[in-house]
């Protein structure tokens, strides 16, 4: 067993040297100090995935800071009205799920519902349109564009539809799903 390690073992050496031999020299080439390094990178934000992103309407200091400060203003006025919404939408699903149902009772909390749907949709809008008043007319135009070709990627649609299950009939039971894959494989 310790032979057929051994060309294993020579393998790895030779190209750990090789690898040096070839690549230190290219990581040392002007780059004299990890300062030197932190000093030539520019400053680029990262999105929640992970990914490098780069601002692409060239916001100005004070447009971040204000549209910072319209977000927060906004957050405070709905995350109170998705709690509750929340409340509202477990609420209706008890009601559902009892043994006698209530129907003024279900119709009265969906009327709730529709109408904190409505006051969360009128204060993003609200948000909206205040950051939109925030850009410049060039910056508005830029947006526009982006948001135009987003999806155009996927032939301009959503990923919907990509995956499709296969169709089983609605008697089959699981036992008989297993054993059409083992006669498949």
């Amino acid at each position: 067993m310790k032979i057929k390690q051994i060309p294993f073992i020579a393998l790895a050496l030779t190209l750990t040297g090789a690898f040096s031999q070839c690549f230190i020299p290219v990581f040392s080439q002007g780059l004299e100090t990890p300062d030197k390094l932190a000093s030539e990178t520019t400053t680029v934000k990262t999105d929640k995935k992970g990914g490098h992103r780069k601002d692409p309407l060239g916001l100005s200091d004070a447009q971040k800071e204000k549209m910072l400060t319209l977000r927060n203003q906004m957050k405070d006025k709905v995350q109170p009205k998705i709690a509750e919404l929340s409340s509202h939408k477990r609420t209706l699903q008890d009601l559902l799920t009892r043994e006698s149902l209530d129907k003024a009772a279900i119709l009265k909390e969906q009327e709730q519902i529709n109408s904190l749907a409505g006051e969360i949709a009128s204060v993003k809008l609200s948000y909206r349109i205040d950051t939109s008043e925030n850009l410049t007319p060039e910056q508005r135009q830029t947006l526009r564009k982006r948001l135009a070709s987003k999806g155009k990627g996927m032939g301009g649609r959503k990923h919907a539809g990509k995956h499709k299950r296969a169709a089983q009939p609605a008697s089959t039971t699981q036992a008989e799903m297993v054993e059409e894959n083992k006669e498949q494989v």
